[in-house]
């Protein structure tokens, strides 16, 4: 256990009136997983929605460039650009709508 666990571990015996952890530690951590991705590969070639979350994603990571406004606000509206609209739209069946009336389907 790392030593900066052990306030913590205390503090939880303690509370708990048994010793914590219950299970024994690991001598050695298992190795870490190497990244899914190569930090070098190319950018992903995104469809409009989800290049959408990464522009969402870059602006709230910014550095706020407007000052006299809110960064929230600014992240907000940059949310809220209705970037898939017109993805949806696109693949919306013609059909498409209101039910004609409450209940269940016919069958169900």
């Amino acid at each position: 256990m790392p030593a900066a666990a052990g306030p913590g571990l205390q503090k939880a015996s303690d509370a708990a009136r048994k010793t914590v952890p219950v299970r024994a530690a690991p001598d050695q951590a298992p190795p870490v997983a190497p990244a899914a991705v190569p930090a070098d590969a190319p950018a992903a070639d995104l469809p409009d929605a989800a290049s959408h979350g990464v522009d969402v994603s870059a602006a709230a990571k910014s550095e706020d460039i407007t000052p006299d406004t809110n960064h929230g606000a600014d992240v907000s509206a940059v949310a809220r650009d209705n970037a898939g609209a017109d993805a949806v739209a696109a693949h919306k069946p013609v059909t498409a709508g209101k039910p004609a009336d409450v209940g269940k389907p016919d069958g169900a």
